[in-house]
């Protein structure tokens, strides 16, 4: 069953830095394996981070193999997550 992680940051998410990590060859740049689709937005000056996997495992060995990622960066921690299977998780087919 797909699994999905939301992280949230109220305000001072530092956009650049999360730029900069994501375009880090060691990075998750593509979506790391097991990951379906990520969402990032601005919320403020804040942000909001959701992520579907395809199971809690590979929501749990992302989080696990990104911490190293995490502390370089000195990405802030979330004030806020939250995880949940999902009953519904449906994607509109490309056009074309």
């Amino acid at each position: 069953m797909a699994y999905c992680t939301q992280l949230e940051w109220d305000k001072d998410f530092p956009f650049e830095r999360y730029q900069s990590m994501a375009e880090d060859p060691s990075s998750h740049a593509d979506l790391p394996d097991g990951c379906l689709a990520r969402i990032v937005g601005r919320i403020g000056s804040g942000a909001r981070i959701f992520e579907i996997w395809e199971s809690s495992d590979d929501a749990r060995r992302f989080g696990e193999d990104s911490r190293g990622l995490l502390t370089e960066f000195k990405m802030p921690m979330p004030d806020r997550t939250a995880a949940f299977e999902l009953e519904t998780f449906r994607i509109r087919p490309a056009a074309g």
